[in-house]
Parts: structure tokens; C-alpha cells; sequence
């Protein structure tokens, strides 16, 4: 029950006679996103940058296999002085496999172009604001917060942008919406085979960003205490959920087991992702965010101190996995050695992460409104947790805790606003349905009555 009395069970729906059936409203909403993102591409250039998925992906598509001829260090070929060097196709486990393999099937279905890949985001998206749409209404059993939610990915900036690039967010945002959707039934049916489900979406979204491998340190707990009166089935789930995401990710850590003979259970460029916001703690302007190429001159300094020549490592065989360590340990030696800027930067990385804001650099006027829109929907988050509780917070007790759990991830490793885009939806899901008790408290004024009519 909300403290103004009312549950979310209890908000008006139009007479069914007056009403469009759930899958009209779903379809017009997957038409509106697929539209938008058409529209916005056509006016739009392609995000030049790429993070390698589509190299690797081309080179699947073509029968080459599960391999890449970008520099092992990622350090761009001019920097490691390398002159005629011919760097190899070799097998790489730099990104994990389903953005890859997706995206090389969007290439054999569509040809080998940027905008095949569009077509493939564009996709993802639509799917999202499907799943998205049952998940609101699972949650607060409204469709006029379905249809807000939907509504408004349909229009979401940083999603937009991400639709417009060749990263995989697009493909994140899918699996995570499919990840809760499917944890809050099998919660609600205590289905084992759907928790199963839940572990096999899990690793699935391990193996397109491994920072979600960490999550169900915080979904386990959530998942005893929901389930607490039922101890024995909380912990068979989480045995279960474990077993599905192990199933799907086993596969993969053993390909890489006998490409690099060690353990690399999703991606070898963990080292380099948390090198790039600490090596430098020991200058005075560390919390300034580092372009590639400061990074990579960084880098090469690094590996030149350690071994003489960055060129050992770029050049010899099997060298992978020791230059993710190399990496980490150099990151983790600088963290260890400053603690305190560490935390400084930790909570900088919240600001980049939320607001697109604390680069070391002014803001642009897309920041400001990034950052004007983010506080609206954190103001309106505060306001349905404050005023209009009721049984929707406990369902969404899995959501709040991925929510948590990917800010703490990004602010203890690194962020950008990009790395927000796929758990995003769940704010405004939550905001959505502030938004629709204020109209409906305010019907007179706000004439809230269009809304009645979904």
C-alpha cells in the first residue's frame, strides 16, 4: 500500500470496451522505437568509434574464425614503433563472444557494412522496448507505466546513440530487461527450470560485458530474503541460477583455456580497463580523463620499463595473457599506493557514469541536458519511494539490487555515460510510474485523462 492509501493493483484502467488490447499498444510502441532510431540514423553519421566487436565479427563472418590483427597491447601500431610489421590474425579473447557473434550474423544477413550493424542495433532496441513493456507491467501491473517506459526508451538520448554506434550496449540492455523479466516470474511461480533460465541469460550478459559476472553476489542475497520463508528453494535457486550461467559461460573459458593454456573465463582486457584511470594517479591532474593516446604513450612506457621493449611482447607468441596481468598489476600498485585519490576518483566516476559530467573537461550543452534529465528522473524515483510505496518495491528488490550493483562496478574500475545506457530503463520505469500517480492526483489539473484511455 502507497501512504496515500492506494496499491498499484488499485489504479483506474479504462473499460475494456474503451481500450486497445496489450499487443496493439506493443506494437505501436516497437514501431515508434524502430522509427525513431531510423529517423535519428538518417541524420546522424555512424559513431566512428568501435571497441573491436566488428572486427572480430567481420572476421567471423568470413569463416577466419574467433580472431583479430589489432595489437595485443592495444597500443596503436605508430606508438609501438613498429615499421613493417605485419600484425597477425591471431585468436583473441579481448570481447566476449555474443555482441561478436551477433553482430557477424547481421553481417551474413545483411552484408558487410556499418549499416548492417545499424539494422542489427535497431533490432535489439525494439526487442528491449518489448521486454520492457512486460516487465513494467509485471512490476506495477499498469499499462500506463508500460507505456511511459517504452515510450521514453523509445526517445532516450544515450540509447539513441548507442543505437547509432557499434558498441554493445544495444545488446546489454536486451539481455539485463530478459534477465529480470525472467527472475521476477520464476520468483512469483517458484519455477526451477525458469530460475535455470535466468542463470543461462545471466551468462549470456557475462559474455558481453564480464563486469555482470559479479552480479549475483548481490542477486543471491536479494533472492534468500525474498524467498526467506521458503530457505530450501531460495538456496536451490541460486544453485540453479549459478548452474545456467555456468553452462553458458563453461564453453567459452574453455576455448580460452586452450588458446592461451590459462584460465581466462570471458575477456583478457580486464588489465587494461582498469590501467587506463589509475596508472596515472601519481600526477597532479589524475582525475582527468585520458584520451587513447595518453593512455597508450603511458602503456608503452610501462612495458618498455618491464621488458625492455614493448615490441617482445607485441611480437612474440602467446604473450595475451601476460599482458593483461602486467596491466592489472600496474593499476592495482598505483591503487594500493594512493587509496584516498582512488575514492576521489571513485565518486568522479559516478558523476561520468550518471550525468556524463567530470571529465576534467566543460561540459557541453548535450551534458547539461543529460544531466538536467537524470535529476528530473532521480527526483521523480525519490519521490514514488517516498510517497507512493507499496508491493512494487519488493518486486523490484532484483532490479534495485542490479541497479547497485553496476554502479558500484563502474565507479570502482572506470565509466562513461554509455556504460549507463543499458540499466537506465529501470529509472525511468520507476520514474514512469511516479509520474503517472501524479497525474492521476492531479487529474484536474495535469488533465491526465488521455492516459486512462491505454
Amino acid at each position: 500500500m502507497g501512504r496515500d492509501g492506494h496499491s498499484y493493483n488499485s489504479q483506474v484502467i479504462a473499460p475494456r470496451g474503451r481500450s486497445w488490447s496489450t499487443l496493439t499498444i506493443i506494437i505501436l510502441l516497437c514501431l515508434l522505437t524502430l522509427g525513431v532510431r531510423v529517423g535519428y540514423s538518417a541524420f546522424s553519421p555512424i559513431n566512428p568509434v568501435h571497441d573491436e566487436w566488428d572486427h572480430i565479427a567481420e572476421n567471423l563472418a568470413m569463416g577466419r574464425g574467433y580472431v583479430s590483427s589489432w595489437p595485443k597491447t592495444y597500443i596503436s601500431p605508430g606508438t609501438l614503433n613498429l615499421p613493417g610489421y605485419d600484425f597477425p590474425l591471431i585468436p583473441t579473447a579481448t570481447r566476449g563472444p555474443v555482441p561478436v557473434v551477433y553482430f557477424a550474423l547481421t553481417y551474413r544477413l545483411f552484408g558487410f557494412s556499418d549499416q548492417s550493424l545499424l539494422i542489427g542495433q535497431w533490432i535489439l532496441d525494439t526487442l528491449t522496448c518489448a521486454v520492457l513493456f512486460a516487465l513494467a507491467l509485471q512490476v506495477f501491473g499498469d499499462r500506463r507505466v508500460a507505456v511511459l517506459t517504452s515510450a521514453a526508451w523509445a526517445f532516450y538520448v544515450p540509447a539513441l546513440w548507442m543505437a547509432n554506434s557499434r558498441f554493445a550496449e544495444p545488446m546489454m540492455a536486451l539481455l539485463l530487461a530478459c534477465l529480470m523479466y525472467i527472475l521476477l516470474i520464476a520468483i512469483r511461480t517458484r519455477s526451477m527450470w525458469q530460475f535455470g533460465l535466468t542463470g543461462v541469460v545471466w551468462g549470456l550478459a557475462t559474455l558481453s560485458r564480464p563486469v555482470t559476472a559479479t552480479l549475483l553476489l548481490l542477486l543471491f542475497p536479494v533472492l534468500i530474503a525474498l524467498l526467506r520463508r521458503q530457505l530450501r528453494l531460495a538456496l536451490q535457486a541460486c544453485v540453479i541460477i549459478a548452474l545456467g550461467g555456468a553452462f553458458v559461460i563453461s564453453p567459452w573459458a574453455y576455448r580460452n583455456y586452450k588458446v592461451y593454456n590459462t584460465f581466462v573465463p570471458v575477456s583478457t582486457l580486464g588489465g587494461l580497463v582498469i590501467f587506463r584511470d589509475h596508472y596515472l594517479m601519481d600526477r597532479d591532474d589524475y582525475l582527468l580523463y585520458r584520451d587513447y593516446y595518453t593512455v597508450e604513450l603511458a602503456a608503452k612506457e610501462m612495458f618498455d620499463r618491464r621488458f625492455g621493449s614493448v615490441a617482445v611482447l607485441e611480437t612474440a607468441e602467446n604473450t595475451v595473457p601476460l599482458i593483461d596481468r602486467t596491466y592489472g598489476e600496474e593499476a592495482f600498485a598505483k591503487i594500493r599506493q594512493y587509496p584516498g585519490r582512488y575514492l576521489i576518483l571513485s565518486l568522479v566516476r559516478l558523476l561520468r557514469l550518471w550525468f556524463n559530467v567530470g571529465y576534467g573537461v566543460p561540459p557541453s550543452w548535450r551534458s547539461y541536458l543529460i544531466l538536467i534529465g537524470h535529476l528530473i528522473l532521480l527526483g521523480l524515483v525519490s519521490k514514488a519511494l517516498v510517497s507512493y510505496r507499496g508491493t512494487w518495491t519488493l518486486k523490484m528488490a532484483p532490479i534495485f539490487a542490479m541497479l547497485i550493483h553496476h554502479t558500484l562496478s563502474y565507479m570502482a574500475i572506470a565509466s562513461t555515460i554509455r556504460y549507463s545506457v543499458p540499466v537506465a530503463p529501470y529509472l525511468i520505469m520507476v520514474g514512469s510510474y511516479a509520474l503517472v500517480r501524479i497525474l492521476e492526483q492531479n487529474r484536474e489539473v495535469f488533465a491526465g485523462q488521455g492516459l486512462a484511455r491505454l
